[in-house]
């Protein structure tokens, strides 16, 4: 359902590798992957994150970001757009 919705954001675009079929969530609640590689500011996020009711998950560079977007299928990236091996703009999430 998740790449469904990806697709009609994003017309044409193709599923990563591994992401047909998401790991199981512990519960309803959206994912939020933050990918920044200042630490003081992804624990500020994470913790409004929290104050909401959303669950988080961290990338410090844009390798672990796209590790983590094949692994847990997030619901919304907040990807920084200046990373240590490379600007998040570049990052191809769509494999």
């Amino acid at each position: 359902m998740q790449m469904e919705k990806a697709q009609s954001i994003f017309p044409g675009a193709t599923p990563a590798v591994g992401t047909e079929t998401p790991p199981p969530r512990l519960d309803e609640r959206p994912l939020v992957l933050v990918a920044d590689d200042d630490v003081g500011t992804t624990q500020i996020i994470e913790g409004a994150l929290a104050q909401i009711g959303l669950h988080s998950c961290t990338a410090y560079d844009g390798e672990s970001a796209m590790r983590k977007i094949r692994e847990y299928v997030p619901d919304l990236i907040l990807l920084d757009v200046s990373l240590p091996d490379g600007s998040g703009i570049d990052t191809n999430i769509f494999g």
